[in-house]
């Protein structure tokens, strides 16, 4: 275990935020964008293409919502950031990962899927241990805790901001690809 220091108390709680932030981002545009684009797969179109065609839209909007996120939050509340081009690669990587991880929910249960995302997200703020540690939530909030991606976005983007462990930051971005890989 080690300690690091953080120049105020934002940039300790960033991580959290901006993984709530880009969830919720990601739900917002799966409720304008339809998931699938069904006339081309009935078409006879190719199934990846039609899936990639309409992750598209999503993957956009929520690359333009993290870079206005993580640009206010550098500049706008000058939060410590250690690692600047890691702190914008991870933050638009997880909002890459949180598109098609909706995608997925959508396609998958439709209307129901958003009340699904919705349950998620409150499962995910429970273990994610982006206000106290893990080891200081119920039992259950710890089991759960590495089934759920934002319990990686918190862990890595502390370390890129101001840790000193960029290799936990790349095991973090491994199991983020996973979930996205998994949900495209």
């Amino acid at each position: 275990s080690y300690y690091t220091f953080v120049k105020n108390y934002g940039t300790g709680f960033a991580p959290y935020f901006i993984s709530l932030g880009l969830w919720v981002g990601a739900l917002m545009a799966s409720f304008v964008f339809k998931p699938l684009n069904k006339r081309l797969i009935l078409s006879g179109g190719n199934p990846l293409m039609a899936s990639f065609a309409s992750y598209m839209p999503l993957a956009c909007i929520g690359l333009v919502q993290a870079l206005l996120l993580l640009l206010t939050l550098q500049f706008g509340l000058n939060l410590q950031i250690d690692n600047v081009g890691l702190y914008y690669a991870f933050g638009l990587f997880t909002a890459l990962v949180f598109a098609a991880i909706m995608q997925v929910i959508m396609a998958a249960f439709g209307f129901p899927g958003k009340f699904a995302a919705i349950i998620l997200l409150m499962l995910q703020l429970t273990s994610a241990a982006g206000t106290f540690p893990i080891e200081q939530t119920p039992a259950f909030f710890q089991v759960i805790s590495p089934y759920f991606p934002m319990t990686y976005v918190v862990e890595g983007m502390r370390q890129i901001m101001a840790g000193s462990d960029l290799a936990l930051a790349s095991q973090s971005a491994l199991v983020l690809l996973g979930f996205g890989g998994g949900g495209f």
